[in-house]
């Protein structure tokens, strides 16, 4: 049996929150996490699965948290890459300007390092916003579920999602998802309207949309098709995504 942390003595029993996770330092969150572990083995059989999922919880903030500093890190390397670029370019204006006497030469070389410089920074500049634009998978699985993948290269935000003219559906607790992380929403309700449309029109198609946040705190629509499909094997929820669009879904 594992021996009981200190620090476990300052936890209580307030419902966990976004803003009480975020507030929680890291030794902290391995300290709740330690202590659902310790729950676990000394509770009973019922309440084990409950007290692992929540260390699983804590461990993911952990996990989050280490991604974001990669992130963080990933990001500061760029901004000394753009400034090394830049040191270059001085230099290389300073030596141009040395070899040179006459005033016509030094403003056409002044000039084409200028142009060289602002072509090199926006190219950087591109690849920087590019770098947090999101890119997202949306499928349907075989258990009935519309499963949203995160396939980018940086942690998006899930919030909800809108499925043709029905009010949103907002996520209690927004989900961070890493690269290659997914959420899965149900898709009970969609298929058997959907199998009930068919038999009548004999095709159903419907808009559906997700709403997303990128590490930046831009917000995006994710806009797509979802298609009924019956065959000789069975029926599914064909998904075709649109376009993935820069836009505040708050009013929605």
């Amino acid at each position: 049996m594992a021996e009981k942390d200190p620090l476990w003595t300052t936890d209580d029993d307030t419902p966990i929150k976004v803003e009480l996770v975020e507030g929680l330092s890291r030794k902290q969150l391995r300290a709740k996490a330690n202590k659902c572990f310790w729950l676990a083995d000394t509770r009973g059989a019922l309440e084990r699965p409950g007290h692992i999922t929540e260390a699983q919880f804590y461990m993911s903030e952990l996990d989050r948290r280490h991604d974001s500093w990669i992130s963080l890190r990933d990001f500061v390397l760029e901004i000394i890459v753009i400034f090394l670029i830049g040191g270059e370019i001085i230099m290389a204006y300073k030596q141009e300007k040395e070899q040179t006497q006459e005033f016509n030469a030094q403003q056409v070389v002044l000039q084409n390092l200028e142009k060289s410089s602002e072509a090199t920074l926006n190219t950087l500049e591109k690849q920087l916003g590019i770098s947090y634009d999101p890119s997202v998978i949306v499928k349907f699985v075989a258990t009935q579920k519309l499963d949203v993948l995160n396939n980018g290269r940086t942690n998006i935000t899930l919030w909800g999602s809108k499925l043709n003219n029905q009010p949103p559906d907002f996520l209690k607790v927004p989900s961070v998802l890493p690269p290659n992380a997914g959420y899965e929403f149900s898709a009970d309700t969609l298929f058997k309207q959907a199998s009930q449309l068919f038999a009548k029109q004999g095709s159903f198609s419907v808009p559906y949309e997700v709403f997303i946040k990128n590490e930046l705190g831009n917000k995006f629509v994710v806009d797509c098709t979802l298609t009924y499909a019956a065959g000789i094997t069975g029926s599914t929820i064909v998904t075709q995504i649109n376009f993935i669009t820069r836009l505040d879904w708050t009013g929605k």
